[in-house]
């Protein structure tokens, strides 16, 4: 399925910079994103539970490609609602306008991360070492890569 983008390309560019992203017309098939945020962002991930409610996951990311990465613990609702319905919606917003914000939605695709890399290079992202300290020693670790299949924002 390609991604469709809800805005032209120069209006996604616009978003972006409001958003405090760099936009680069980055096109593999017909996918185009924003990429890399320049600050720190208000993020949210979003799945339904069993029950069709929803659940909203405020966590960080890192862009690789056209993908979004997550990293989670075994256990996790996340998981359990992942493995019943791939479908997933992202959302990154202004810190300083709640009205600009970029939506992706896509599916998520759940990998094992017995060395924690995924973690380890959110975490670097974010200013940390590693990302050891965030975990107990035994921890179980999974790479979630959400695939964007439309994008919206403003």
């Amino acid at each position: 399925m390609g991604l469709t983008v809800d805005a032209s390309a120069q209006q996604c560019g616009h978003i972006a910079a409001r958003l405090g992203l760099t936009y680069e017309r980055h096109v593999i098939g017909t996918r185009e994103i924003p990429r890399h945020p320049s600050r720190p962002l208000h993020r949210s991930s979003h799945h339904t539970v069993s029950d069709g409610s929803p659940q909203s996951t405020p966590l960080w990311f890192l862009l690789d490609g056209d993908d979004i990465l997550f990293s989670t613990t075994a256990g996790k609702q996340k998981l359990r609602n992942i493995a019943r319905d791939a479908r997933a919606t992202f959302a990154v917003y202004n810190p300083t306008n709640d009205m600009s914000y970029v939506e992706v939605r896509g599916t998520i695709v759940v990998t094992e991360d017995p060395t924690a890399n995924t973690r380890d290079r959110i975490v670097q992202k974010h200013g940390y070492a590693d990302g050891s300290a965030f975990d107990a020693p035994g921890t179980q670790r999974f790479t979630l890569r959400l695939t964007p299949t439309k994008i919206t924002g403003r």
